[in-house]
């Protein structure tokens, strides 16, 4: 394939440096905290017990109910059966007398 080709021909290794100093006034200024990350793992404990030492509170919320409207596929039977309703014949009733009914 032309284009991984093209890329080990391009790429060039970089390197890049930890600047602890800037990371450290960043977190300063911003109020935050600076751990330093290494392969055992304690940095993340003291995190977590940071965490748990800050206030818990419960944030607000409104809950809102929203209702869907589903009239529409029994209305769509009714007028079906409205129009079928409307094209059927009545029956004609045949007058009976009063003479014949004796």
């Amino acid at each position: 394939m032309l284009i991984p080709a093209l890329l080990l021909l391009i790429s060039e290794i970089i390197i890049s440096k930890l600047d602890e100093t800037t990371l450290k006034k960043i977190s300063l200024e911003t109020g935050g905290k600076y751990y330093h990350a290494t392969a055992g793992e304690i940095e993340l404990d003291k995190i977590f017990a940071e965490i748990s030492k800050m206030e818990k509170k419960e944030l607000e919320g409104t809950q809102v109910t929203r209702y869907d409207d589903r009239f529409q596929i029994p209305m769509f039977f009714v007028l079906i059966l409205l129009l079928i309703e409307f094209f059927m014949s009545e029956r004609k009733l045949i007058p009976v007398s009063v003479k014949d009914a004796i």
